[in-house]
């Protein structure tokens, strides 16, 4: 057993396993090993070639029978056929061969029964021709730019640079042509052509064949002088009759789709509008789950915003990247809508101000004391009226009531600090009142309401006198260079520049005061009794101590007194006849009278600030006249100053201009008599 083991071993080779790293014990070990190809790793199961796969999906199709071919295809739209064949030779060769005609159009007619909106195919073009002409995209026919627009009567698609070569106008036909009139007359009925920008544009192709065609005719273009043109007519009659016939079918055919187009347009558009419009309802709702305000997400800004106007669906990925920029957008807007708020709020608040400000005139104030009432400004500037308008938070209506009430008393302590303050202004040397109640009862109509809560004249009565000459000190102030305020007049002056104060910015002027004085003496009227509107009413005329006589001026009392305020001057009284000059003047030259100035009000009733208190607060001469006559049933000619109307006193006293004698005032004087009798 042991010897047939051992013979074993010896007779057959040791065989070692392959690319074992362990030498051969056989005879041939000395020899080295042939060389072994080496071979791809045996790939697993889940990894595919997805080429091949792909491949291997079609390869077959071309090998399959034709009819199965064709009912396959049947169910492809014309576009789907058109670029199947354009994926191999195969299948281009099947599909744009003879025998699949009909294939085309079944599909094309499946296509038109599903589409109302479609372009007819004309019987003279092949149908994948068309196909691509209508659904092959915006591609240019002859050198495949981009060309968004299908000219119809030429059934071609082309750029703006192929146009320029490709397409003609009119009036470059007529030198491409022969000069005949025949052709002239007919070419633009015959040809195809297009009326774009102002003008008519012909394929280039199409002249140049008609020019071609008409000099291969045997018969010649007659010459200019000759008269026989029977002939060559009848010649071009035959060219264009034919051309004619088929042009008129493809401007109609050119017409029908051309409308088809526009209507798909408005279709398309309304598509995207409302891509467009499910793409904003979609960031309004994520913005307003960011926590914005539905006023601010709905804004023009958000819904125009290029990230937002887009015919696109809105993902979470787009999302992300365009959330933040919208934000920043509905902030700014936000930001944008407080502020008009706040100054819509604002204005509401200046409105409710205003009018309660004239409530408060009418009903509380009766009319001896508006001229002592602060003014719109004034009123704005008391601390709870101006606090109110500063405040950006919004009021109930009741709390805007209990506030505008509160302030009838600061308005009463306001004129009531200001009429203290006037009096500590006055010297102790100047004359005291010695008005009666009864007196100050009488300066107003019995239908005077004394009842109202800021009834003040009788407190500051006893200050109207005309002697009281005061000068405005308010730095800035329009007044303070001339005029010179009488009795309450400095009291319903208030400066624009003037805050809500009680004291009074003003000083007595000593030369004023003595030319009162002065006036008072000259006609005999008492210093302690006599108001401004006395000495209006007495109508004084007034002129100075010069040494030309010809040459004096001739002024009321508050002309000379501020003329005698301005330079010392010695007044005197007016003649007789330079009162009836003045008279006479001032009734010929009824402007120098101010008619239109709202300067005057009525002393039975306020009713006639109404709807006045944001522009012209008073009325002028005319028309208080009128209000007294149809309200009051007061006749115009029994009208008085200081009875039946009043002069607003913050206003400046406007009178006639100051005069001058002349020369020779008797022959003037009964110039304007004969003149104004004459009228």
């Amino acid at each position: 057993m042991a010897g047939r083991a051992a013979r074993a071993q010896t007779s057959k080779p040791r065989v070692m396993p392959v690319g074992s790293a362990t030498p051969s014990t056989d005879e041939s070990a000395g020899t080295p090993p042939a060389k072994r190809r080496k071979t791809k790793k045996e790939a697993t199961s889940g990894a595919v070639n997805m080429k091949a796969r792909k491949a291997g999906r079609l390869s077959a199709l071309p090998s399959l029978p034709l009819d199965v071919l064709y009912e396959i295809f049947g169910h492809l739209e014309p576009l789907d056929l058109l670029n199947l064949a354009r994926t191999t030779k195969s299948f281009r060769g099947v599909l744009l061969s003879r025998q699949s005609t009909f294939l085309w159009k079944s599909v094309l007619d499946a296509f038109e029964d599903a589409n109302d909106l479609h372009f007819p195919c004309p019987e003279d073009v092949s149908i994948p021709v068309w196909v691509n002409l209508v659904q092959g995209g915006p591609y240019c026919d002859a050198c495949g730019g981009r060309a968004k627009k299908i000219l119809w009567p030429f059934r071609r698609r082309l750029c703006k640079g192929c146009s320029k070569s490709i397409l003609v106008k009119f009036e470059d036909v007529l030198r491409m042509l022969p000069s005949c009139m025949e052709l002239f007359d007919g070419f633009s009925d015959a040809l195809p052509q297009d009326y774009q920008n102002n003008n008519i544009f012909f394929l280039r192709a199409d002249v140049e064949a008609l020019a071609a065609e008409v000099a291969s005719l045997p018969v010649k273009l007659p010459s200019v002088s000759s008269g026989d043109r029977a002939e060559w007519k009848a010649a071009i009659d035959a060219i264009f009759e034919p051309k004619i016939e088929v042009w008129n079918a493809r401007r109609e055919h050119a017409r029908e789709c051309e409308i088809t187009d526009s209507l798909r347009g408005m279709m398309r558009g309304q598509e995207l509008d409302q891509l467009r419009e499910a793409r904003f309802q979609e960031v309004r709702k994520r913005l307003i789950a960011l926590g914005y305000d539905g006023r601010d997400v709905g804004s023009r800004e958000i819904r125009e915003h290029k990230e937002v106007h887009q015919p696109k669906p809105l993902t979470d990925r787009v999302w992300t990247r365009i959330g933040p920029i919208l934000s920043e957008v509905v902030e700014d807007v936000r930001d944008q809508r407080l502020v008009l708020e706040r100054l819509v709020r604002q204005r509401d608040r200046d409105d409710d101000i205003n009018k309660s400000y004239e409530d408060i005139l009418v009903t509380c104030v009766p009319p001896s004391s508006l001229s002592l009432m602060p003014t719109l400004s004034t009123y704005r500037a008391i601390p709870p009226i101006a606090a109110y308008l500063e405040e950006h938070e919004t009021f109930d209506s009741q709390y805007t009531v209990n506030m505008i009430m509160g302030t009838i008393q600061t308005m009463r302590e306001w004129v009531n600090g200001r009429q203290a303050s006037l009096r500590a202004l006055l010297p102790g040397s100047w004359p005291r009142s010695t008005f009666t109640p009864s007196d100050i009862d009488g300066f107003w109509p019995p239908e005077h309401d004394t009842s109202k809560p800021l009834d003040l004249f009788a407190e500051v009565a006893d200050l109207d006198l005309a002697v009281y000459t005061l000068k405005c000190t308010q730095p800035g102030c329009s007044d303070s260079s001339r005029r010179i305020f009488f009795g309450l007049d400095i009291l319903a002056h208030q400066c624009c520049n003037d805050a809500i104060k009680h004291e009074l910015k003003a000083e007595p002027n000593a030369a004023a005061h003595a030319a009162v004085l002065h006036i008072l003496e000259l006609l005999g009227l008492d210093t302690a009794r006599t108001r401004p509107v006395d000495l209006d009413n007495a109508h004084g005329l007034f002129t100075t101590q010069s040494s030309d006589d010809e040459r004096r001026p001739l002024m009321t009392w508050r002309q000379a007194v501020e003329a005698c305020a301005a330079a010392p001057t010695t007044l005197q009284p007016a003649t007789e006849l330079e009162r009836t000059y003045i008279e006479l003047l001032n009734g010929m030259f009824t402007a120098v009278e101010p008619q239109n100035d709202h300067v005057l009000g009525c002393t039975r009733c306020s009713d006639f600030l109404r709807l006045e208190v944001r522009g012209s607060v008073y009325r002028t001469k005319l028309a208080i006249h009128a209000h007294v006559r149809d309200v009051h049933k007061v006749p115009v000619r029994d009208q008085a100053e200081g009875r039946d109307y009043f002069h607003f006193r913050r206003s400046v006293r406007h009178h006639c201009p100051a005069s001058f004698s002349v020369p020779d005032i008797e022959a003037r004087v009964a110039f304007l008599k004969a003149t104004t009798s004459g009228n």
